[in-house]
């Protein structure tokens, strides 16, 4: 009997491990993630267990609708923003800055405007802001807000390139500081 327990201890133990590895344990970015969770970055949310990009439609300026989850295999800062919001136009211009610094054909800061006048709003904001480097991104539906971000703004979510989310953010932050540029370049060489 005492060696029957013993047994489903074990056992017991083993699926918890196993679990737990399961849940946590994929941790080869990740781990090397928490080195850059410093200065600007450390208000970041790591995300674990680590989860896709939902996939999102959003309009182009031109009017084209396109679908936002692994966007040609790059890393992105995916942020929702609004005119409405403070801190949003606090944040852009580090955006636009972090997009002039590291923006290719495998980094790009996505900014999705929710405002419900959708590209004509947004256009004026970002002009009035002297944006010159971001593409514009529009969702008058609102729906990437609340699938994205549950309707808070702003939010940003670091995507690496296989589309996965490694950390997320409520707030406005330096995005274009040197820690978010190491993080970012870390991601890109990664």
């Amino acid at each position: 009997m005492h060696l029957l327990k013993l047994v489903l201890i074990a056992i017991t133990c083993f699926v918890a491990t196993v679990i737990a590895y399961n849940m946590f344990g994929r941790l080869t970015s990740s781990s090397s993630l928490l080195d850059f969770k410093i200065g600007e970055m450390a208000k970041l949310e790591f995300i674990k267990p680590s989860m896709p990009l939902p996939m999102v439609n959003v309009i182009l300026e031109d009017s084209t609708t396109i679908t936002i989850d692994n966007h040609e295999n790059k890393v992105m800062l995916v942020n929702l923003w609004a005119s409405w919001c403070a801190p949003c136009l606090v944040e852009m211009p580090a955006l636009d800055r972090l997009q002039a610094k590291l923006g290719s054909d495998k980094f790009e800061v996505v900014a999705i405007n929710v405002d419900l006048k959708g590209i004509p709003k947004a256009r004026e904001y970002m002009d009035n802001l002297e944006l010159k480097h971001l593409k514009l991104y529009a969702d008058p539906s609102m729906a990437s807000a609340y699938t994205l971000a549950d309707g808070r703004l702003p939010t940003s979510h670091v995507v690496d390139k296989n589309g996965i989310v490694v950390a997320s953010y409520l707030g406005a932050l330096e995005w274009d500081s040197p820690d978010a540029i190491a993080l970012f370049e870390h991601l890109i060489n990664e």
